[in-house]
This record gives C-alpha cells, structure tokens and sequence, in this order.
C-alpha cells in the first residue's frame, strides 16, 4: 500500500503539471512586475513630456508678453522718446534674460533715406550708413513706394550690437518674410535664424506697431498704416539652454528644417 501511495504523490504528470504551473505563475507575476514598471515610466515619461511643452509654451508666450508691452507703449504714446523705450526696455532684458536684445525699426520711404541718415550722424552716429543683407547696402520693399525699415533703437547698445543700428531688416528675405506675416496679422512673428553682423546665428521675434493708438482691423489697414517694428533678437542657444539643462535625462536634439 505504501508503494502504491508514493506512485500516487510522485506521479509524473503531477510534477510535470506543478512545474509548469509554478514557471507559468512566475512568468505572469515577473511580466505584471514589468508592466507596471513601464506602465510608471510611460506614466512619468508623459508628466515630463508635458511638464516640458508647457515650459516651451512659456518661454515662448514670455516673448508674447515682452512685445505687447513694447507695442502698447508705442500705441499709448504720441511721440515715445527714445531713451523712455531703451529704458522699458532694459527692464524687459532684466527680467527675461533669454533675450539678447530688443529692437525698433521704424518704416521709411526710399526718398527719405539721405534725410534719415544725415539726422542719424547730428544725433551722434557720425559714420552712419543704411546697411543692408547684401554687400552692406540696405534693399527694399514694394509696399505702394519703395521701403525700408532700418533699426533705430537698440538695447542693449554694445560695441557688439552697435552694427545693427541703420540694419534695414526688409533686405533679409528670411526677415522679410515674417515681418510680412506680423504686419498683415497683427500678432507676434518668428523668423528662421538668419546670421548678422558681428553676433553671427540669431532669430527674431517680431511684432508691428501703428499709426493712432490701437491695432487696425483689417489685414489692409494694417498694411496701410504700419508705423514701425518691435522685436527680439534672440539666441537659439540661450534661449533654450534652461530647457536642455532642466530635462536633460530626455536627451533632447533640436534639428533647423531647411
């Protein structure tokens, strides 16, 4: 009797059963340890992904915010001085120190450019000259007449920045192409990076301001009575080192479409 109970418990189809019962067990338990452990990861991967586009978003409605402040104070203004603009202005870079510098460009008619530059070598810039993307001369701009539209204020004023003052930023094509977009729409503007004079790869942020004290209505009315320019210069660099530096463990990669 005691031959045939040990036959019993040792059978080898019960072994067999057992065994691949418990490595079936342990394998569902190990893969349910595995999901939820990329389940977590994916869970924590997306709250920083997000976490991430949001900060993007800021950093980019910051630029937003800096130019509808500088556009209100020209629309809110008569006649802004210069040293009034420089000086908001300076606040701004305080405050946001992802931008390089802040810039006017006001329009000018072709006709007027000997005019311009001999008030711009009374107000101090003896050597002044309208410069340009090309061989340093400015281009223009068929809006009706012949424009252009040169940097007039620029802050900060460096020895670095100085060349920029006279820029005729619709000689560009890059530029020109997103200044185009800001005047007709009204709203904020980027431009690809373009490379300029002694600060070499830079973008802009642009936004227009106009004549009378609020924002025309219609895309040709804005066209008509586009006064000047406000924009950014920016850094791509600089202005996303706080993003690569504070999500490093994403390993990000920014890539220039061409």
């Amino acid at each position: 009797m005691s031959d045939a109970r040990n036959r019993w418990l040792f059978r080898t189809s019960d072994v067999v059963g057992f065994s691949i019962f418990t490595g079936l067990t342990c394998f569902s338990l190990a893969m349910l340890a595995i999901w939820l452990d990329l389940g977590a990861s994916k869970s924590a991967f997306d709250e920083r992904v997000s976490s991430l586009q949001q900060t993007l978003a800021q950093q980019f409605g910051n630029t937003d915010a800096i130019l509808t402040s500088l556009a209100g104070l020209q629309h809110s203004s008569d006649n802004i001085k210069a040293h009034e603009f420089a000086g908001q202005s300076r606040e701004l870079l305080a405050a946001y120190p992802f931008v390089d510098a802040v810039v006017q460009a006001d329009m000018l008619e072709e006709v007027n450019r000997t005019a311009f530059e001999e008030r711009m070598q009374r107000n101090g810039f003896v050597q002044f000259r309208l410069s340009g993307y090309e061989n340093g001369a400015s281009g223009s701009s068929k809006r009706g007449h012949e424009i252009l539209l040169p940097i007039v204020v620029l802050e900060p004023f460096d020895p670095l920045n100085a060349a920029l003052v006279g820029y005729d930023l619709l000689s560009n094509p890059v530029l020109a192409r997103s200044l185009a977009k800001a005047i007709e729409s009204g709203q904020v503007a980027i431009s690809d990076s373009v490379a300029l004079p002694n600060i070499g790869e830079r973008f802009f942020v642009f936004k227009a301001f106009y004549r009378g004290y609020t924002t025309p209505a219609t895309d040709s009315l804005r066209k008509i009575q586009t006064s000047g320019i406000i924009a950014l210069i920016i850094d791509p660099q600089h202005f996303l080192e706080k993003v690569v530096r504070d999500y490093s463990e994403l390993e990000i990669r920014f890539y220039r479409l061409r």
